[in-house]
């Protein structure tokens, strides 16, 4: 039997892809049903349990064999999800990751919520606004959350 992860009990959120590139969609969505990425988050925050000092994108590609967009994305979903940081220093011009282990080693330096681009929090505004209209269609209520969702996205063309 299989000891119990820190991934249990926790939905999993979608593998990021490159917006507009349905090969990357499809690989994302591919990987998300089939356990891989799942087994990549595993496997990366196994490696950072073992590096005081994190790791980087890079270190851990070079580790692993596995491609940018393998391990990037397993880090943006740990990193998103807290069970990894960020730091703050860069080394061969990346940003190491630690595991929580070494969180207090590094506690000036942390990163702890990924930055989020401009068009990161547009996408985000207009999924709440396209969740508010679909609750509005199936309920009849709920007039106000599309009001409000529609106030965030038009702010951010301002």
């Amino acid at each position: 039997m299989n000891a119990p992860s820190l991934f249990d009990n926790i939905p999993e959120p979608p593998t990021p892809y490159v917006a507009g590139s349905d090969t990357s969609r499809e690989r994302a969505i591919k990987e998300d049903t089939t356990g891989i990425a799942t087994e990549r988050r595993q496997t990366i925050l196994a490696l950072l349990t073992q590096a005081p000092d994190g790791l980087t994108w890079r270190e851990i590609s070079h580790r692993l064999g596995w491609h940018h967009g393998q391990v990037s994305s397993a880090l943006c979903v740990l990193h998103k999800q807290g069970k990894i940081a960020m730091l703050t220093a860069k080394r061969d011009k990346c940003h190491p990751y630690v595991h929580p282990a070494f969180f207090q080693a590094h506690a000036d330096e942390l990163i702890m919520e990924p930055a989020q681009t401009r068009a990161g929090r547009k996408n985000e505004a207009i999924n709440d606004v396209l969740e508010a209209a679909r609750a509005f269609c199936q309920t009849g209520l709920g007039a106000g959350a599309i009001r409000d969702a529609l106030r965030v996205l038009d702010s951010l063309d301002e």
